[in-house]
């Protein structure tokens, strides 16, 4: 193994991301919104009431994943991993570059959910990227292989 110079991944979100948050949204708030209106309609005995509470939690969960679907950045973001610091800009701000630590908090194999903390960030700040075999391509092998290395803690980004 050699001591790396500069790698950088491009990510953007795909639609499997964006249907995973759309669907997260719009069951949180159509099943919360459900719960408290059945909630009501038992604690009244008015089955009508659970009706209505079923299609209002229904038609919130909806509107919920409309809003969540129009949230989602289309931004690409650029990660870059450089003497043993990673670092994260946007095509949107490229100027804005922020340093911090990559994490990897789920990996699916061929997909990973990660966080990026940003370094000296008051409050914190959490960036949520995810990667995938099939867009990041030639990349991927490196990105895994620079998140889960045995020497990861000493700080040496690492290329193979």
């Amino acid at each position: 193994m050699r001591e790396a110079g500069v790698m950088a991944f491009v990510m953007r979100h795909g639609l499997v991301e964006r249907l995973l948050w759309v669907t997260w949204a719009g069951l949180c708030v159509g099943v919360g919104t459900a719960g408290v209106a059945m909630h009501a309609a038992l604690a009244t005995d008015a089955r009508g009431v659970l009706v209505w509470g079923a299609g209002f939690g229904a038609a919130a969960g909806a509107m919920a994943a409309a809003l969540a679907w129009r949230s989602i950045p289309d931004a690409r973001w650029r990660l870059e991993a450089r003497a043993g610091c990673w670092y994260l800009a946007s095509d949107d701000n490229p100027a804005v570059v922020r340093e911090g630590r990559v994490d990897a908090m789920m990996d699916l194999g061929g997909w990973m959910l990660l966080r990026f903390r940003e370094a000296e960030a008051e409050p914190r700040r959490d960036a949520w990227l995810t990667a995938s075999a099939s867009r990041l391509g030639a990349g991927w092998h490196p990105l895994r292989a620079a998140l889960f290395r045995p020497d990861r803690a000493a700080g040496a980004v690492r290329q193979v």
